[in-house]
C-alpha cells in the first residue's frame, strides 16, 4: 500500500495562502497558570501556519501588541482575571486595525456578541478542537486580506479617477477655446471634429463619475472639484 504524503499536501496548501507565512498571533489569556488553550498542549503544533505567542496578563498583552510582529490577536474572555468586556476596548484600541478574535467558554455568547459589536472580528470556543480554531484563524486572515485588497482598489479608483478628471477638464477647456476661435479661425470641418472630441470627452466623464460613485467618501481626498 502506498502511503499518502500528507505533510507535503498540507505544505502545498499553506503555500497557496494569500498572505505571508508564518502568521504571528498574540494570545492574551490573563491566566496565572500554564493552562493550554486547547484540550492538549500538543495540539498547538497543528495550528500551522500560525505561530502563537502567549501573554498571561492584559498589561503584558497590550505592550506586546505595540510590536509590528503580530498580525492577529486572540483575547480570552473566559478567564476570571480579565475584566471581560472592558478588556476588549483596550485591546481593540491598542490593536489599531489588527483583527481580534475573542475566546469564550460554553454559554459565553453574550460576551462574544458584545465584543463583535464593539469591533472584534470573530470568536472561538476555548475548548474547541484545533481544527475549529485553525479555521477561525484562517477565515479571519482571509477576510483581513480581502478588506485590504478592497481598500487598495478603492484608493486606486479614486487616484486614477482624479487623474482622468484632470485630463478631461483640460480637453474641455482647450476644446472650447478652439471652438470659440480664441486660438484662431477654424473651418466648419475642424469645428465638427472638435465637437466630436468634446462629445466623447463628456461620455468618458460620465464613466469617471460612475467610478467615483463606487468610492466611499473617506477616499474623497483624490476626488475634490467638478469638471466645468
Amino acid at each position: 500500500m502506498t502511503e499518502t504524503n500528507e505533510p507535503d499536501t498540507m505544505s502545498e496548501s499553506i503555500r497557496e495562502l494569500p498572505y505571508p507565512i508564518p502568521v504571528q498571533a498574540l494570545l492574551i489569556d490573563g491566566s496565572s497558570r500554564n493552562l493550554p488553550l486547547l484540550c492538549e498542549a500538543s495540539k498547538w503544533d497543528s495550528l500551522e501556519p500560525f505561530q502563537i505567542t502567549r501573554k498571561r496578563t492584559l498589561s503584558e498583552g497590550l505592550m506586546a501588541i505595540q510590536s509590528a510582529l503580530f498580525r492577529i490577536v486572540l483575547l480570552d474572555l473566559s478567564v476570571a482575571t480579565l475584566p471581560a468586556i472592558e478588556s476588549v476596548t483596550e485591546v481593540l484600541r491598542a490593536a489599531k486595525g489588527l483583527p481580534v478574535i475573542v475566546l469564550i467558554n460554553e454559554g459565553g455568547m453574550t460576551n462574544a456578541s458584545e465584543a463583535m459589536r464593539m469591533g472584534a472580528q470573530n470568536y472561538a470556543l476555548k475548548g474547541a478542537k484545533s481544527e475549529s480554531l485553525l479555521n477561525t484563524l484562517k477565515n479571519t486572515m482571509a477576510r483581513q486580506h480581502l478588506l485590504a485588497a478592497i481598500e487598495q482598489g478603492k484608493e486606486s479608483i479614486a487616484r486614477e479617477s482624479h487623474e482622468l478628471r484632470n485630463a478631461l477638464a483640460c480637453i474641455h477647456e482647450f476644446g472650447n477655446i478652439v471652438l470659440d476661435g480664441l486660438a484662431g479661425p477654424i473651418s466648419e470641418e475642424q469645428r465638427e471634429y472638435v465637437g466630436i472630441i468634446l462629445q466623447n470627452a463628456s461620455r468618458v466623464q460620465v464613466v469617471v463619475e460612475n467610478l467615483r460613485a463606487c468610492v466611499p467618501y473617506g477616499s474623497d481626498q483624490y476626488m475634490s472639484g467638478q469638471i466645468q
